[in-house]
């Protein structure tokens, strides 16, 4: 901001002045070499703050339009990374479900050997070990991905 108030004062100053120099101009006097030269520097220092001006303004803009597209990819990235931390967490429930229903599967098929349990328990606990089974490779996939 302090260039800009700066770039500012100096281009209020420079009209200033000129407004000066062609009040008197107006009356009359012959103008001196001295005067132009002074009047010429004026107006090239007015077109070099002018052309900073310009630059300061596209730089701003430029910076502005990388500062929102950062905000969109942290988005996107907050986004994913909560995604991937679900999949990883029922990853990681697949599992432990899986080892549970392992073991109740080894359990349920002794007593069914020795005939103290229906068959349709087993025949559950296996097809649900068996969806789990289906599903580790489709959350090991989305989670990669």
């Amino acid at each position: 901001m302090t260039r800009k108030t700066l770039c500012l004062s100096l281009i209020l100053g420079g009209f200033v002045l000129l407004n000066q120099l062609s009040a008197s101009a107006q009356t009359n006097t012959p103008t001196s070499p001295r005067s132009d030269q002074a009047i010429n520097d004026l107006l090239t220092e007015v077109r070099l703050l002018r052309q900073d001006l310009r630059r300061l303004s596209s730089t701003t803009y430029r910076a502005n339009t990388m500062i929102e597209r950062m905000r969109i990819q942290q988005g996107q990235v907050n986004r994913l990374t909560q995604e991937l931390s679900n999949v990883q967490g029922e990853l990681v429930s697949n599992k432990s479900r899986q080892i549970e229903l392992k073991d109740r599967v080894a359990t349920l098929q002794k007593k069914w050997d020795i005939g103290a349990m229906p068959e349709s328990e087993l025949t559950a606990a296996k097809a649900a070990l068996d969806e789990l089974n289906q599903r580790e490779p489709q959350l090991t996939l989305r989670e990669v991905n």
